[in-house]
């Protein structure tokens, strides 16, 4: 099997293979060797050469043989094209080499790019990194190639698996039932004017993040009050009459249930984006609690990878939020982190015994809750300060959990 024989570092035997295959079987392999590569997937230069001679020959309709590539690539290339043809065991296998040369070239851009953006000496610079990483990570330049054949089976194979399929919720049954659209897909929202485009796209970002899902509204028309009333007016949200709202005449019940949903909004992940000017700003607005939070673990010793699997966990665990009471005891985060806040005894001593995971790496162990609290009172912060709790991070990793080898 190609993989075991490519495995360790196993970026240049792939470069290898795949020339050695295109010289020994050109009429079986080159058509989907030019298809499938590209001369930047090659990191060593004399293959990278070699492919692009070969690539020529065969733009140029001539035969790819030993001979013509190395007459095309200079005989100092000898000892490498017969490297190439020892390496490779089978023409069979072509597609295996492929497979391992395209993720193995990306994997080294992607460690290129990541360490660009974490030596950026501007925002400017990480937000450049951080795209460049994003598009490698979508692998745009693979081209699927799939027979009918297999679509087929492949069409059978999920129908038959019993896992329900990945539709998102809108918040209205009669769309729940009717429209099927699956994380990921590109949705227009199309209409007359005035007829409620913006109001039921509020409904639904808000039915999202009311979900878990971490939601952005991004609004370039409409003014943030209008938002926030027509927000307001969703039966889901506060059921506010718009009537109400235009004439500055709440009810007592309207401030009821408004101030209700102000305790719950902690706990609903949806951001609005007005008036964002260019991409880099919205992204600026989305990443830079990622960011502040990588540079500290960073400044502070971290490994990259520790710090970003740490950034992970956190993302997972707490939300990126500090104040993140556990959702199942039904605590509000903003009352609960308030009174611990208060620096009353009773609810300090309840904060540290009472099993409820809290913040960022949402701590449970009361051992560990008290020294979050101890830390965070000699530190002068709110228990839900977030820098206070990434500095907090780095201590335990460093005393406690020395075994997650955060650091070099």
């Amino acid at each position: 099997m190609v993989v075991k024989e490519l495995s360790g570092d196993a970026w240049k035997p792939a470069q290898m293979c795949v020339i050695g295959a295109l010289l020994l079987w050109p009429d079986e392999v080159a058509g989907k060797i030019f298809h499938g590569a590209m001369a930047a997937y090659f990191g060593d230069s004399s293959l990278k050469h070699l492919f692009e001679a070969a690539h020529g020959l065969w733009i140029e309709g001539k035969a790819i043989d030993p001979i013509t590539v190395l007459h095309a690539a200079g005989d100092a290339q000898q000892e490498t094209v017969a490297a190439c043809m020892d390496m490779v065991p089978a023409h069979m296998d072509v597609d295996e080499y492929l497979h391992i040369l395209r993720d193995e070239a990306r994997l080294y851009q992607i460690r290129m790019a990541a360490s660009e953006l974490s030596w950026a000496k501007s925002m400017e610079d990480a937000l450049d990194a951080y795209e460049k990483m994003g598009q490698l990570l979508r692998d745009t330049d693979t081209i699927e190639d799939v027979s009918w054949e297999e679509m087929v089976g492949s069409y059978l194979d999920r129908m038959n698996d019993p896992a329900p399929p990945n539709y998102l919720t809108w918040g209205i049954p009669q769309l729940d039932e009717t429209l099927c659209v699956s994380p990921g897909d590109f949705c227009v929202l199309a209409a007359d004017s005035s007829v409620g485009k913006t109001a039921l796209a509020l409904q639904f970002a808000f039915h999202m993040a009311q979900h878990g899902k971490r939601t952005l509204f991004f609004s370039l028309e409409t003014p943030r009050e209008k938002l926030e009333d027509r927000l307001m007016a969703e039966t889901q949200v506060a059921a506010i009459p718009m009537l109400h709202t235009k004439k500055k005449a709440l009810s007592s019940d309207d401030y009821l249930r408004a101030g209700d949903t102000g305790m719950k909004s902690g706990k609903v992940p949806l951001r609005v984006i007005r008036r964002a000017e260019t991409l880099p700003q919205i992204q600026n607005r989305i990443i830079m609690k990622d960011l502040e939070l990588y540079n500290i673990f960073r400044a502070n010793g971290m490994t990259r990878a520790g710090a970003l699997g740490t950034m992970a966990n956190i993302r997972a665990e707490g939300l990126m939020r500090g104040n993140n009471a556990q959702d199942s005891y039904g605590f509000d985060d903003v009352q609960y982190t308030a009174a611990v806040d208060t620096g009353n005894p009773e609810f300090l001593e309840r904060f540290c015994t009472d099993l409820v995971g809290y913040g960022y790496a949402q701590w449970t162990d009361p051992k560990r809750k008290r020294k979050l609290l101890a830390y965070a009172m000699n530190k002068g912060t709110s228990i839900g300060d977030e820098c206070m709790q990434a500095h907090f991070i780095i201590k335990e990793m460093k005393e406690d959990l020395q075994h997650l080898k955060a650091f070099p």
